[in-house]
């Protein structure tokens, strides 16, 4: 079986598409926050997986994010993204906000746009409790045919090298669920006591932190 190679994406990166799709497998189609993000009726799987992939790279253009694939050859297994110090999601979000870009807007039919806003808030307003400039961890996800095999750890250590090489060094946070507490634990996050309040959630998630 082919090793895993981590590889930093650009906005052009082929496998936009295979990659943005790795959290839906990951999560699951019926998550309850990704019921509210897409709602019933949805496109068919092809068809959200390749809008999926367009909002990832409007994403890493907007945001000046850091996205990290997971390679077991020529299959994407796993992605990462980081937001870079100071990244704030828009008060506001509708598709007249959008480029003049048909593919773009199109990319985001079927998305709750208002429910997007309030998730994405609902995490900020918690990292804000903190009161630090610090690097998030905004996605971390495995394909479910290749999870416990070390992929996550691999994923996290490449953007932590990027961020420990970075000047000055800052901290950096995320939001987890129950599930993530020990692989991140290992690395160094600690709970705050920040927690994010997200509709959908089974219950709050903890923001942790790595000085």
């Amino acid at each position: 079986m082919a090793s895993v190679q981590i590889v930093q994406m650009s906005e052009s990166d082929p496998d936009m598409a295979a990659a943005a799709a790795i959290p839906v497998l990951a999560f699951g189609d019926t998550d309850p926050i990704n019921l509210l993000m897409e709602p019933e009726p949805r496109a068919p799987s092809d068809v959200r997986k390749r809008r999926a992939g367009v909002r990832l790279r409007c994403q890493l253009k907007a945001s000046r994010s850091v996205a990290f694939k997971a390679m077991r050859g020529e299959e994407v297994v796993g992605v990462a993204m980081w937001n870079p110090p100071g990244y704030r999601f828009p008060d506001t979000f509708r598709l007249d906000d959008l480029p003049e870009d048909e593919q773009v807007r199109e990319a985001f039919q079927g998305v709750d746009l208002d429910y997007l806003v309030e998730f994405e808030h609902a995490l900020q307003e918690a990292r804000d409790r903190l009161g630090i400039e610090a690097w998030r961890l905004a996605l971390l996800a495995v394909h479910p045919d290749h999870q416990r095999k070390g992929i996550g750890d691999k994923l996290l250590d490449a953007g932590l090298r990027m961020i420990d090489s970075s000047e000055p060094r800052l901290p950096v946070v995320l939001e987890s669920s129950p599930a993530g507490l020990k692989l991140y634990g290992r690395r160094g996050f600690e709970v705050s006591a920040a927690a994010a309040h997200v509709r959908g959630a089974d219950e709050p998630l903890p923001v942790m932190v790595r000085y």
